[in-house]
């Protein structure tokens, strides 16, 4: 399978896991910080919405790994190898 472009969203996910693994609530609060600040203070519309899709995503291509879950759906994320040379 061909890995496409990843979108602005995918690479701020991926640099938050730069850091080390996070759980998936404060990644994604991280990434919709990041997308505010971006957007000159504006709330991004979608942002936490759209937050799991983009993150099953990035895992079914292999940019991220699931290294814990919880009972009720929490996961901890972290970054593969071919998540940080799709970064730089």
């Amino acid at each position: 399978m061909a890995d496409l472009e990843l979108t602005m969203v995918q690479k701020l996910y991926l640099e938050a896991l730069k850091e080390g693994p996070q759980e998936s609530s404060k990644l994604v609060n991280m990434v919709k910080n990041k997308l505010t600040e971006l957007k000159g203070g504006n709330n991004p519309v979608g942002a936490t919405a759209r937050s799991q899709a983009v993150l099953d995503e990035l895992e079914k291509n292999g940019y991220i790994k699931v290294v814990a879950k919880k009972l009720f759906g929490g996961k901890t994320y972290d970054i593969t190898d071919k998540g940080r040379n799709a970064i730089g």
